[in-house]
């Protein structure tokens, strides 16, 4: 059959041809998915150098739809003030209610009686599933592709730790476990983690596994959850949304400075008392 390709022998090989290639030379132009992720395919990709381009202000990062992920009782809170404050964006939203340090208190009130609904709803969905995560607990979920480099290898490894079980039992989160497994390696992940709740049944009101994780119900957790976790090793993750649901349901990021994190999370500052997460 006739093929658009140019005349390129690199993108054969003796086991067929190398569709990344082809579809580099076909493409008008390639894009990362954060900045850290446009760097690596520079890096990856010299001989596609030019194509690829970045925004200078976003570096291409990409999101997650508010509408489908938003909590539908934050949008009507930030609408109603954004009215109330004649703001046009959320970034004039937020900077009028520094202005107003009466207005920001009732906001900032509003905004946690919601967050608490939202918490509220989690927790009594998670019974629906055979998970008792108990009022008082913040829900961290760590739900991801179970694969090596997103890290759930090092969860377990802190869980066989005494020291570390000893100081989970004595604080005050529930981790919500779960996400997609491939092979082997990932349900041997999972397995741990239930042998350690198993072993140690103080656990069981620390750590719960959720094992049909699904898209069509991951609001409920993204909305209801207290903080996102988003670890990987070093250039491996290319952006990660998951923590993006939770942040902007007003949900804290604990993360490494991977994929999408350094253009998502300013590290709390306890002197000024700012910041969105914890790197």
């Amino acid at each position: 059959q006739t093929c658009a390709l140019p005349i390129c022998p690199y993108i054969y090989r003796k086991d067929g041809i190398k569709i990344s290639d082809a579809l580099f030379i076909l493409c008008d132009g390639i894009s990362g998915v954060s900045k850290l992720h446009t760097q690596v395919l520079k890096d990856l990709l010299s001989s596609f150098r030019y194509k690829i381009y970045e925004n200078q202000t976003y570096g291409n990062t990409n999101g997650v739809h508010s509408m489908q992920w938003l909590s539908k009782k934050l949008l009507r809170l930030l609408i109603d003030y954004a009215i109330k404050t004649e703001s046009l964006s959320l970034k004039e939203l937020f900077k009028n209610l520094e202005k107003d340090r009466d207005l920001k208190e009732k906001f900032v009130s509003e905004l946690d009686k919601i967050k608490f609904s939202l918490e509220k709803n989690l927790r009594d969905w998670l019974k629906t599933k055979g998970i008792e995560a108990k009022e008082g607990l913040a829900i961290i979920p760590i739900l991801r592709r179970v694969v090596p480099y997103k890290c759930l290898d090092k969860f377990v490894t802190l869980l066989e730790r005494e020291d570390f079980r000893r100081r989970l039992i004595e604080g005050h989160n529930f981790y919500l476990i779960g996400g997609r497994t491939f092979d082997e390696w990932g349900a041997t992940q999972i397995n741990k983690i239930k042998s350690a709740i198993e072993d140690y049944p103080q656990l069981k009101e620390r750590v719960g596994i959720l094992y049909d994780y699904n898209i069509a119900e991951a609001f409920r957790i993204w909305q209801g959850s207290f903080a996102a976790v988003m670890t990987s090793n070093f250039k491996r993750e290319a952006s990660a949304t998951s923590m993006m649901k939770a942040l902007m349901n007003a949900g804290i990021l604990i993360a490494t400075g991977d994929g999408a994190i350094p253009e998502l999370l300013i590290d709390f500052n306890e002197n000024d008392e700012e910041g969105n997460g914890f790197l």
